[in-house]
């Protein structure tokens, strides 16, 4: 059983990476059972059947560079989780393909004590709400930022503007926007983003698209 794997986990102090994807793994514990390992850097419970809330446990492991949780059947709102975040060494981090409500607003301030180290961001296929802050533009490490909603029937999304503060991520490799609800004009500032090689801004209601030419030559773009 998934309780029994966990205290089994809890006897190894020195643990620093666990990886259980695609375990059938039902059930996640309320409360956290790594209470003895002082030093774990990875987790991944991706691909599971959990059918519940996160709980807030996982977003307190202040050790943790990755953890992975996509496409295990996650639901509902984190906002009460997000304001007891501690994850200020996070590099990767996976919500992808669940069913959790977050506001992007929210999710990127409580994001801000990890943001000269936040490499990969993968919030897509779930129910986002909010606009893209201006404080995007302090996460300088930023490699992959994915936001993308895939589900046809989606009634939320991410609204408002894309920042022009987002020229400020000069790490930045892939964009990923499409089918939300933002407007506004395409900020200049992306052409700042000379490491840019993916950006998909599809199915969203832009007021006008004018990139330069030269920035788009070479890049796996996909505009209105």
């Amino acid at each position: 059983s998934p309780h029994e794997l966990f205290q089994a986990v809890n006897k190894m102090p020195s643990l620093l990476e666990l990886h259980l994807p695609w375990c059938n793994l039902a059930t996640l514990p309320p409360s956290s059972p790594f209470l003895n390992i002082t030093s774990l850097s990875v987790l991944d419970l991706s691909l599971n059947y959990f059918h519940s809330s996160i709980p807030s446990w996982l977003f307190n492991m202040s050790t943790l560079t990755k953890l992975y949780l996509s496409s295990s059947s996650l639901k509902g709102p984190i906002s009460s989780m997000l304001r007891r975040w501690n994850l200020c060494k996070i590099q990767h981090l996976d919500l992808s393909s669940n069913d959790l409500i977050v506001d992007i607003t929210e999710m990127i301030e409580a994001l801000s004590c990890s943001n000269q180290s936040l490499e990969h961001l993968d919030l897509s296929d779930n129910q986002l709400t909010g606009k893209l802050p201006h404080s995007l533009g302090q996460f300088i490490s930023l490699y992959d930022l994915d936001l993308s909603i895939y589900s046809e029937n989606s009634h939320t999304g991410v609204s408002g503007p894309i920042p022009t503060s987002i020229g400020n991520l000069s790490n930045l490799g892939s964009l990923y926007l499409d089918n939300n609800m933002m407007n506004g004009t395409i900020p200049e500032s992306i052409g700042k983003l000379t490491n840019l090689y993916s950006l998909d801004l599809l199915d969203n209601y832009w007021e006008a698209v004018k990139l330069a030419q030269h920035f788009l030559t070479g890049l796996d773009t996909k505009i209105p």
